[in-house]
């Protein structure tokens, strides 16, 4: 099944990013997907350090198909070794 990064925000340009990889037959329904899966919140524990924790909030009603784009996997990859031909 093919798989879909859907990206918001830019660690480059802003304080904050993610990428999330779904598995989907189409980008509409990757982001259906994401929507309907993403908590509104979440907390991230971190060991070690002076951070205890971090409390991270999504607003999935802000993702549109241009946060979606198709992704390239390994398996893309392999396939072009199978077109060899033994000796």
């Amino acid at each position: 099944m093919p798989d879909f990064l859907i990206s918001a925000g830019n660690s480059d340009s802003g304080p904050v990013g993610y990428v999330a990889r779904v598995e989907a037959a189409t980008k509409e329904l990757a982001l259906d997907r994401l929507k309907e899966q993403l908590p509104g919140q979440d907390t991230i524990r971190l060991d070690g350090g002076d951070i205890v924790d971090l409390q991270i909030y999504f607003n999935v009603d802000e993702l549109t198909l241009e946060n979606v784009i198709e992704s390239e996997t390994e398996d893309d990859d392999d396939d072009d070794d199978d077109d060899t031909e033994d000796a």
